[in-house]
């Protein structure tokens, strides 16, 4: 299972692709992850998502919906 999960920093508006392997180890499409306190709670809210076996679509901005396959 690969989940794809964009975010967009209202800080400096970079975009990343985070995907959690199947292996359970966690890799960053567009380079390093970002440098700002959030990356550890998007990571958390994913495998919490994963966990819970939800497609959330939080209201802040911050995340967009999660497709697991």
């Amino acid at each position: 299972m690969n989940v794809s999960h964009s975010y967009n920093s209202s800080s400096n508006q970079q975009l990343g692709v985070i995907v959690l392997n199947s292996d359970g180890s966690i890799s960053e499409s567009s380079g390093e992850l970002m440098n700002d306190k959030k990356t550890a709670q998007i990571i958390s809210w994913i495998i919490s998502s994963i966990q819970m076996n939800e497609c959330a679509n939080p209201s802040d901005g911050h995340f967009n919906t999660i497709t697991s396959k």
